[in-house]
C-alpha cells in the first residue's frame, strides 16, 4: 500500500530533524576544536594572547560569558541617557 502524503511528510520531517541535529553536533565539535587550537597557540605567543583577550573584552557582553573568562562585568546603562548614533 502506498504511503499517504502525511506519512511521507512526517518521515521527511523526522529525517530533516536528524540531519539538523547532526549538523549542530558537528558545528559544536568544530567550534570546540577552534577554541582548543587558539588556546594552545596563546600559551606560546604573548601577543596573540593579548589580541584574543582584547577581543574577548570587547566582544563578550553577557555577564555569564564574561565570568567564564575572568572578565569584569560591563557597566550598567541604567539611568544613563542614550547616546546619539
Amino acid at each position: 500500500m502506498a504511503k499517504s502524503i502525511k506519512e511521507r511528510k512526517a518521515e521527511l520531517e523526522a529525517e530533516l530533524a536528524k540531519i539538523t541535529e547532526q549538523e549542530k553536533r558537528e558545528e559544536q565539535i568544530r567550534l570546540s576544536l577552534i577554541g582548543y587550537v587558539v588556546d594552545q597557540a596563546m600559551q606560546g605567543n604573548v601577543e596573540l594572547g593579548k589580541t584574543i583577550n582584547g577581543l574577548l573584552e570587547t566582544t563578550l557582553t553577557k555577564k555569564s560569558d564574561r565570568e567564564k573568562f575572568g572578565l569584569s562585568p560591563l557597566p550598567s546603562n541604567r539611568g544613563r541617557p542614550k547616546t546619539a548614533e
